[in-house]
């Protein structure tokens, strides 16, 4: 099988790609966070990534936005324009019937083509339960703790069937055993997840003697070149896709063009969209809530701001408009006479209020 590099450059598929990571990667994927119950298998249980404002707390989240019901989620996924949603917790077999629902929400608002995966750990998958998810419409099941007689079940079933693990550093033989196993089963796909740090897992994995890569704030050192020696045994000895998806992956390509998605659908007629999928804008601040439409009306007034183009923000106690009005406005009235602060931001296109992650004063 034919070995190829993705995007980041750090991330390889050896045969086909899983189709849940084609659209992951074009940022087209909701992520359902289901619940952040689990039955939390000793086997995984260490190294998981969850954070700890998640973690052990039944709340569901659509991407990075805390949810309520059903409307919430289907908001969410016309903001990115999904083509397909991954259900992941905690364990979503434990709110099972909750998660049918979703399914079934789903297909029936965004038709058969939209492409859902379920992430479990595989402990709780009977075949009632596989049987009901497959009714449901699932597409895709990922099984993360590699259960045979669980996988024997799935593959009788109408799906596509994977297993998904981080790997860990100095782990190569056990990779192989297992990806030899699930070969001979007839597994669709391995994939193969750079092992990363995160503020629920970091204090266990150090205790065991990993470490940061250079030059990251997430990755494992060691979790890569693991990886790559698996590939390259497995591409004369097994028949079965590998994907290896690198944290540098996830950040850079999957998260980036989902957030690009949801700005182009979020953004104001003042708002830019950057390339990292983020929101850029002028703001004037520094006034009293009380003063914020008086001085927005005087603005417009003299700098001839069409409506659209200018906005009270009350929440921030702060006046928006475009880059360009920004620096004409802070161009022709001298720091000295303003009585307000005037800059530039770039912020998340989330649910308000968004993050922001640089100010530039002018």
């Amino acid at each position: 099988m034919r070995l190829r590099v993705l995007p980041d450059g750090e991330s390889w598929v050896l045969g086909k790609l899983p189709e849940g990571c084609r659209r992951c990667a074009r940022g087209a994927k909701l992520v359902l966070f289901i619940t952040g119950l689990c039955d939390n298998p000793p086997e995984c249980s260490w190294y998981c990534p969850i954070s700890l404002s998640r973690r052990g707390k039944d709340e569901m989240y659509a991407n990075e936005r805390l949810i309520k019901d059903v409307a919430d989620v289907l908001e969410e996924a016309r903001l990115i324009d999904a083509e397909g949603t991954g259900v992941t917790g905690g364990e979503p077999l434990m709110v099972l019937n909750r998660t049918l629902e979703f399914i079934r929400v789903l297909k029936d608002n965004f038709g058969s083509r939209h492409h859902i995966h379920l992430y479990t750990s595989g402990r709780m998958l009977s075949e009632k339960a596989i049987k009901r998810l497959v009714d449901a419409g699932l597409d895709e099941l990922r099984i993360h703790l590699p259960r045979v007689e669980a996988i024997r079940k799935a593959l009788e079933y109408p799906i596509s069937v994977g297993v998904e693990v981080p790997v860990l550093p100095g782990s190569e033989g056990r990779l192989r055993r297992m990806a030899v196993m699930l070969d001979e089963l007839g597994v669709e796909f391995l994939n193969l997840n750079e092992l990363e740090f995160s503020e629920g897992n970091a204090d266990k994995l150090k205790e065991k003697g990993f470490s940061l890569r250079e030059g990251s704030f997430v990755a494992a050192a060691g979790s890569r070149e693991t990886a790559e020696r698996l590939l390259d045994w497995a591409r004369e000895e097994l028949s079965m896709s590998i994907h290896y998806c690198s944290a540098r992956f996830k950040d850079s390509i999957q998260l980036r063009n989902r957030l690009a998605r949801r700005a182009r659908n979020v953004a104001r007629p003042y708002e830019a969209v950057t390339n990292d999928g983020l929101l850029v804008k002028g703001v004037i601040h520094g006034v009293p809530a009380s003063k914020l439409d008086s001085l927005a009306a005087s603005l417009k007034e003299k700098f001839r701001i069409p409506s659209r183009m200018i906005r009270v923000n009350r929440e921030k106690c702060r006046i928006e408009t475009s880059v360009r009005m920004a620096y004409k406005i802070a161009k022709r009235i001298p720091k000295a006479k303003r009585g307000f602060k005037i800059g530039v931001v770039e912020e998340y296109p989330t649910e308000e209020p968004r993050l922001e992650t640089e100010y530039t004063p002018l």
